[in-house]
């Protein structure tokens, strides 16, 4: 992205737990020159009641200065294929 200055929109999988933290994280630990790049977040395979996501929502945006561009929800009919590592054992 910076070779190429082209801005990023960091995705964080909330299935997975601490997907705030994971966001905020992923910035902070970024070059200077990389985090300017940052032009917000996603927030990926939502379940439950929007309302309670939102104080989270606004904590990371006033945290890193950026924007949530939205929240997608969780879709058990999407799927892709394994890759070759994560579907072995």
């Amino acid at each position: 992205a910076r070779h190429a200055d082209m801005p990023v929109v960091v995705v964080g999988d909330i299935d997975r737990g601490g997907v705030f933290a994971a966001l905020y994280g992923t910035v902070a630990l970024l070059e200077p020159a990389d985090q300017r790049l940052v032009a917000g977040f996603v927030i990926n395979k939502f379940r439950g009641d929007p309302t309670l996501l939102a104080p989270g929502l606004r904590q990371i945006e006033d945290l890193t200065g950026r924007p949530v561009h939205g929240v997608l929800p969780w879709n058990p009919d999407l799927w892709l294929d394994s890759e070759d590592a994560l579907a072995v054992g």
